[in-house]
């Protein structure tokens, strides 16, 4: 992920900005300076964390006065046929792994709890909105046939019974007239 942040921001104009990119433990930044940090991004990493509140306090700690964070996450799993479709499809088969709702979807289910844990981190602004990543607009068989390129399986007699499954849960979303994606939210926040 940093080299290919490195590369997209190499043509930045970086002779006005100085853009750095580093790896790092996101719940205990030591080698980053207290206040040394106008902007600080994470994109779908507070989710994976194991502890959310110290990746939040130092980002807080990091940022200057007037400094930015910001945050994805994912949103509802209402809206997220993405990774609430496959999830179903494994139970319809028989399938424990993956049967169930991901846990990723903890964070955006609770969003004045989630408010709450950014200002006990130390920020006093926060916003937060929807974006909805869309995988598929009009076709269930389309759907079908990238959940078959994501989620190959050699038994041709489950991959076609997989494929009909995927299809007709594709459908039924699509009929509901919503994309299929995963709806994020961005969150930005300031201290």
């Amino acid at each position: 992920m940093v080299d290919l942040a490195t590369k997209n921001l190499s043509g930045a104009g970086t002779e006005a900005v100085e853009i750095k990119c580093k790896e790092a433990n996101g719940q205990d930044l030591t080698e980053v300076v207290t206040g040394s940090v106008d902007r600080y991004v994470a994109g779908l990493c507070l989710q994976l964390t194991p502890d959310k509140d110290a990746m939040l306090r130092e980002a807080s700690r990091v940022l200057t006065a007037d400094g930015i964070a910001g945050f994805t996450i994912w949103g509802s799993p209402d809206r997220s046929g993405m990774f609430t479709i496959i999830p179903t499809v494994n139970k319809e088969l028989g399938f424990e792994d993956n049967a169930g709702e991901h846990s990723y979807f903890a964070l955006g289910k609770d969003l004045p709890a989630l408010r709450k844990r950014f200002a006990a981190a130390g920020f006093k602004d926060v916003r937060i909105w929807p974006y909805q990543c869309v995988v598929e607009l009009w076709s269930a068989d389309d759907f079908a046939k990238y959940e078959q390129k994501v989620y190959p399986i050699e038994d041709e007699e489950l991959k076609a019974r997989r494929f009909a499954i995927v299809k007709r849960l594709a459908d039924e979303w699509l009929g509901m007239g919503t994309p299929i994606g995963l709806e994020t939210y961005i969150i930005l926040a300031r201290k």
